[in-house]
């Protein structure tokens, strides 16, 4: 018979969690939720499932519960118009989420399946569970996010049980075929090889150096400087990542963990950190010196690096997340689809998202750029 156990916390997931998880699933990884958890993140609660035949672990998930706006990802001018609200109604359209996931997830998921032909009972006890969890938490919605279109055959399963289905931010993802870096500027199309080179000379003014392997517990304080300019530009975040947490997850990852440095005379301009998982290098958080963004290109460099960083760790994939899908298009990257799967609770908020749903979450554009010859 299935049972559904709950872990008092990341420090007690069953071994074979980690055995079932896909490369390239990152923030699935204990490590990373262990280093979530002990960061000290303000206004967000982590909750662990698991769920059994007898002894034998069938699969799992990690569970955030925390509040946010129901516009969170919707179309700027619908953002616009509820910010507008919020000035007299502060409580205007704000979710209590129970969520499959954590916000700075960069486009993965927090939920494992260890055998395929049990995935519908494994989902079926996720979804039960999720429910008592939400009333336990007092939440009005439950969320289970993000799934690539592939794992929607899956996860499509949560439909009946009565969630709908909604797109989400577009992943963007290369495929590494190249032995060198050289190679692959060199199989750029002589547009965008231009363009490249024309950013990444900023890499030789005086005094600039590009470390594509530090270590992040080494920086963390600078780094995280530079990371909160990017929260304070970005449109879409929930929770703002501490100190605490990035020296945690170099602590845990240890050398999979790695930080991409760009300075001047010893300044910090910009980082860039990756985690290496298999045959996967997955890109998961910036920072950046926006006063002196413009002067060196930082924006450009960076990504740049992290295909360089790739070759050199001699992995097959390149994962960059779901934000800057533009300029990662322009280097090469291909977008997919991504989706979540939410079900209100209570009036007014189910409702609400069974019938606007898909107006406030419409599908994103996703340009294809024929960036290689």
């Amino acid at each position: 018979m299935l049972r559904a156990v709950e872990y008092p916390d990341a420090r007690h997931l069953d071994p074979a969690w980690e055995r079932a998880r896909p490369a390239g699933q990152n923030v699935a990884m204990p490590g990373f939720l262990r280093a979530y958890e002990t960061g000290g993140i303000e206004g967000v609660t982590l909750r662990y499932l698991g769920v059994y035949d007898g002894a034998r672990f069938l699969g799992g998930a990690a569970f955030s519960q925390v509040a946010f706006g129901l516009d969170l990802m919707a179309p700027k001018a619908i953002r616009a118009g509820a910010a507008h609200v919020r000035g007299f109604w502060p409580g205007f359209a704000r979710l209590r989420s129970t969520t499959c996931g954590v916000w700075a997830g960069q486009g993965g998921n927090e939920a494992v399946i260890a055998d395929p032909a049990t995935a519908d009972a494994v989902i079926d006890r996720l979804a039960a569970r999720a429910e008592a969890l939400a009333q336990s938490a007092g939440s009005n919605v439950v969320v289970f996010k993000e799934f690539r279109t592939e794992e929607t055959t899956v996860w499509d399963r949560l439909r009946r049980h009565g969630y709908l289905r909604l797109h989400s931010l577009p992943f963007a993802s290369m495929e590494i075929r190249w032995r060198t870096f050289g190679e692959y500027l060199q199989a750029l199309r002589s547009g965008y090889r231009r363009q490249a080179r024309a950013n990444l000379a900023r890499r030789d003014l005086p005094g600039v150096t590009l470390d594509l392997g530090a270590r992040i517990e080494d920086h963390v304080d600078e780094f995280h400087l530079l990371y909160l300019q990017v929260m304070d530009h970005t449109d879409f975040h929930i929770e703002t990542l501490t100190p605490a947490f990035f020296r945690a997850l170099g602590r845990e990852l240890g050398p999979a963990c790695r930080l991409v440095a760009m300075r001047r005379n010893g300044d910090l301009l910009g980082g860039a950190l990756w985690a290496l998982d298999r045959d996967h290098l997955t890109f998961l958080y910036a920072g950046f010196d926006y006063a002196r963004l413009r002067e060196h290109d930082t924006y450009f460099i960076l990504p740049y690096s992290l295909p360089a960083a790739g070759i050199a760790a001699g992995v097959k994939v390149l994962d960059f997340g779901q934000l800057s899908s533009d300029a990662k298009t322009r280097m090469g990257a291909r977008l997919g689809e991504v989706f979540a799967y939410a079900k209100g609770r209570g009036f007014p908020v189910a409702p609400v998202v069974t019938h606007l749903g898909n107006r406030l979450y419409p599908p994103h554009p996703m340009p294809v750029r024929h960036v290689f010859k």
